[in-house]
């Protein structure tokens, strides 16, 4: 795939697709100077191209390039403001950086996007734990189970706010769900 990506670019430098695709195949190499390249690259030939701004959030977050990270994902909204997962991945880049009301909020602008995401409920419901919002976790958590019954993370975190709230019993059951899950 990487020789036909290039070639394209070869033969068509302003070729986007190819341009991104070109990226993602580095990201997964972990060459991410070479993906921001190639991103930036089909950024310049089509601005509008979300796709493109959204995996250079990516390639950044992985170089621990916040601020681009953010301008990059806050870009890639703009152009395409119901894609989950770049809503998804700016919680998690604000929840490192301890800003857990932006983190909260968008968690919350991902699930008006993709309400039944099991993940984005667990991650949302772990801001609200890290801002003691412990009703509203365990909410959270409670809504990520209902959607993947098997999702073992959640039952821990649940497990940790049943101890928070000190409800050993209910620790406890959370608690040897997850271990049960955790040895499939």
């Amino acid at each position: 795939a990487l020789k036909n990506y290039q070639a394209v670019i070869k033969i068509r430098p302003d070729h986007v697709e190819a341009r991104n695709n070109l990226g993602v195949i580095y990201d997964r190499r972990q060459q991410y100077d070479l993906a921001i390249s190639e991103y930036q690259a089909a950024i310049k030939s089509n601005p509008q191209y979300a796709k493109a701004y959204y995996n250079l959030g990516v390639s950044y977050e992985a170089k621990s390039l916040a601020n681009e990270a953010l301008s990059a994902y806050q870009n890639a909204i703009r152009l395409q403001p119901d894609h989950s997962e770049t809503y998804n991945r700016l919680g998690g880049l604000y929840e490192k950086q301890k800003q857990y009301d932006l983190a909260a909020e968008a968690y919350i602008k991902s699930l008006q996007v993709k309400p039944k995401n099991w993940n984005i409920c667990n991650n949302l419901g772990v801001v609200y734990f890290k801002q003691k919002q412990y009703d509203k976790a365990l909410d959270q958590f409670q809504t990520a189970i209902r959607l993947k019954p098997d999702f073992a993370d959640a039952y821990y975190n649940l497990a940790i706010v049943y101890t928070q709230k000190e409800m050993p019993e209910k620790a406890i059951e959370a608690d040897e769900q997850y271990q049960k899950l955790q040895k499939k």
